[in-house]
């Protein structure tokens, strides 16, 4: 369980992995709620691909398990190389399958070649604005610029990413950790990788106010949807 004091000591937020939440704990009051988390929000983007591929999948399998079965040991390397990235971090050599090799050789590649001073690695974060909490793969200098930054093993960088990232980008700034952080991305994958700078991000999928704006959308959504407004 990890957990990190928030707002000059009035909140207290921690995640646990028994069940993937997040819990937020008024220090003053002693209340304590869940908040929506930051990929549950943004579940909500419609993702037209999916089916197609989960039905050719199927066909060529012969197992209707086997998008579920593929997207589950998807989600289990990813996490592997975020964790190995911590502990790499944290001064320890991290053990690590042939799966998940590659991808982590690869962020050892892009920290060679970048100026980067880490300042925190897997950040608690907590939006009193939004609500909403989420965790920071890191937030890091490079070339003496603050940037919030997202690690991605998935096969393609999606635009729920870019939400991601602005949505810590603005937490982080409620909160007088750091103010204008620019946005990051790295994109992780078997052989090379791609790091998306703050201009990338805006050139293809909007700078951080019309992302937040898209994630308010989200948001919104969200919230309507768990109020039993969106049942028939």
């Amino acid at each position: 369980m990890k957990e990190r004091e928030m707002y000059n000591g009035t909140l207290l937020t921690r995640f646990e992995e028994a069940g993937h939440k997040y819990r937020v704990r008024d220090t003053t009051t002693g209340n304590e709620w869940i908040p929506g988390s930051i990929t549950g929000r943004l579940s909500v983007i419609n993702k037209p691909f999916l089916v197609p591929w989960a039905a050719k999948l199927a066909a060529e399998t012969g197992n209707k398990d086997a998008s579920r079965d593929v997207m589950k040991a998807a989600g289990e390397r990813g996490t592997a190389v975020h964790n190995a990235i911590e502990e790499w971090l944290g001064g320890v050599e991290p053990k690590l399958d042939s799966v998940s090799r590659p991808p982590f050789n690869q962020f050892l590649t892009w920290q060679d070649a970048t100026n980067l001073l880490p300042r925190e690695e897997e950040y608690l974060i907590y939006s009193m604005r939004y609500g909403t909490a989420g965790t920071l793969d890191m937030l890091a200098d490079i070339n003496g610029e603050a940037y919030v930054i997202d690690f991605k093993t998935s096969k393609r960088v999606y635009p729920n990413h870019a939400l991601q990232v602005s949505f810590y980008a603005s937490a982080l700034q409620e909160e007088g950790i750091v103010s204008g952080a620019k946005r990051g991305i790295l994109h992780l994958r078997d052989k090379g990788y791609t790091f998306y700078t703050e201009e990338m991000i805006t050139e293809k999928y909007g700078n951080i106010f019309e992302c937040l704006q898209a994630f308010e959308g989200c948001l919104s959504i969200d919230r309507w949807q768990k109020a039993g407004k969106g049942r028939k």
